[in-house]
């Protein structure tokens, strides 16, 4: 399986993260960073980790729905798993979102649970986990999946032709309600990602 991390001037928080999906206990894994054109040494960063399951590709800046559908290009996993430059996921999160996905052939991709930091401050942000949940959640235009600590099936994101390059953001939440006629999406009742960044709610926006 592949984990798709993409960065862009990420010099700060890209060890970590990187540290953070060498270091899981599903250990038969390639980690795949493309760097989108960072003009910050976070290049450099990635050259002082020496471990041989890290392969970085470097390219002009483009945007993240770009990186992101080069990278599923180059990635050799029947699993896609993606890991934002600026999180860190728990030590287990891609031995469990694995075993969800073979025990669980019908769901094209799986989400977990996500801790989020701020200074000394530490709380769990529920998603929804039931297909049913998460589809009704799409239908109503709001975003039910962590997409930093999503896993999904490479065919299946091939099939439906990726993200949508012409969006500067939300590409995510488009891709998710996109295909949520077509596909079921799931997510792990344990928590599988640390992030230290604000979270806010994503919406589709209003036609």
């Amino acid at each position: 399986m592949t984990v798709v991390m993409t960065a862009y001037n990420a010099r700060s928080t890209i060890a970590a993260a990187v540290e953070s999906v060498l270091q899981q206990s599903f250990t038969d894994l390639e980690l795949l960073v493309l760097d989108d054109g960072s003009s910050d040494e976070t290049v450099a960063a990635l050259a002082a980790i020496t471990d041989p399951r890290l392969r970085v590709e470097i390219r002009a800046h483009r945007g993240r729905p770009a990186a992101l559908n080069e990278a599923l290009t180059l990635a050799s996993g029947e699993y896609i798993a993606l890991n934002d430059a600026d999180d860190v996921s728990l030590s287990d999160r891609i031995a469990q979102q694995v075993a969800y996905l073979d025990e669980h052939p019908d769901i094209a991709a799986v989400g977990g649970q996500l801790i989020a930091t701020d200074g000394h401050r530490q709380w769990t942000l529920r998603w929804p986990t039931a297909p049913t949940d998460i589809a009704r959640a799409l239908d109503a235009g709001h975003m039910p999946i962590s997409n930093a600590c999503v896993m999904m099936r490479r065919d299946w994101l091939q099939q439906v032709g990726g993200y949508n390059e012409t969006l500067a953001r939300l590409e995510d939440l488009e891709l998710f309600h996109r295909t949520r006629r077509t596909a079921q999406f799931a997510a792990d009742r344990k928590s599988t990602r640390l992030n230290s960044s604000h979270v806010s709610e994503s919406r589709m926006p209003s036609s």
